[in-house]
């Protein structure tokens, strides 16, 4: 019957953690199995979420299983990334995205237009306020118009229209949007095992890139692939790019959705 040996609880604090140790001991069936139910993730009820556990012999029919759990000093559990071949891990960076200034939700035609109207018109229309778009009814036409530039103004015979309304924002075509780069990688045995995982996947938009982020809205683009040798191991490496609003990439542009 498997026991825990005496005098093996450890409890250790550093700056950043604390990291609890306790051993059982037993036969080599008993400890298999412990180290079984304890798995990597797994809580135990002595020493709560196991990172690490070790198998090992100290006599003739002696072995035992060494489990190790690492919290926070905040008492929260510690989870560190699984470099085992095959198995992802994520790092996320924050980033601007340039985005056209029509793609802004709050956008407003007169933002980055001059609104002209015909000789002779002298009042602006209560729509020009909230505009979105340069489109402009019929019967509207004949006597308003947009136009990014002074030199865009219309004429009617040898008389010009005048401006009269500037933009908000002259010169301003783009905004920085705030977004998010992902960067998913894994370990593999080989070169063409490492060229499977990114294979087919760039420049391809996907829901969810394969990792919880908690991030809400949008969807991911890949936008870089390698796979490249790491000194032990071949690194597969895929990094993904939010959209920079909510409706997400343009699905007629890269229609090759995961």
């Amino acid at each position: 019957m498997a026991w825990i040996k005496h005098q093996s609880r450890i409890k250790e604090r550093t700056r950043s953690a604390v990291k609890n140790t306790l051993v059982y001991q037993g036969s080599f069936e008993e400890m298999a199995e412990i180290q079984e139910e304890n798995a990597v993730d797994v809580v135990n009820e002595e020493i709560g979420l196991i990172t690490s556990s070790r198998l090992y012999q100290t006599g003739a029919s002696i072995w035992e299983c060494e489990l190790v759990s690492e919290l926070d000093n905040s008492g929260n559990s510690v989870t560190p990334p699984d470099t085992a071949f095959g198995k992802k891990s994520a790092q996320l960076h924050g980033s601007m995205l340039v985005m056209p200034l029509e793609s802004h939700p709050d956008y407003k035609t007169a933002w980055n237009y001059y609104l002209f109207a015909a000789p002779g018109v002298r009042s602006s229309p209560a729509w020009w306020r909230t505009a979105t778009d340069t489109l402009i009814s019929e019967e509207e036409s004949e006597k308003y118009a947009w136009g990014k530039n002074l030199a865009d103004a219309p004429a009617t015979g040898k008389k010009r229209w005048r401006a009269i309304v500037k933009p908000a924002m002259p010169g301003v075509d783009t905004y920085d949007a705030s977004t998010y780069s992902l960067t998913i990688s894994a370990r593999f045995a080989s070169f063409s095992a490492g060229c499977k995982m990114v294979a087919n996947v760039l420049n391809t938009v996907h829901s969810s890139p394969g990792v919880d982020t908690g991030i809400t809205g949008g969807d991911w683009k890949c936008d870089d692939a390698t796979v490249v040798w790491h000194e032990k191991y071949w690194l597969a490496t895929l990094t993904w790019t939010r959209s920079g609003g909510k409706s997400g990439w343009n699905n007629r542009l890269y229609g090759g959705r995961l």
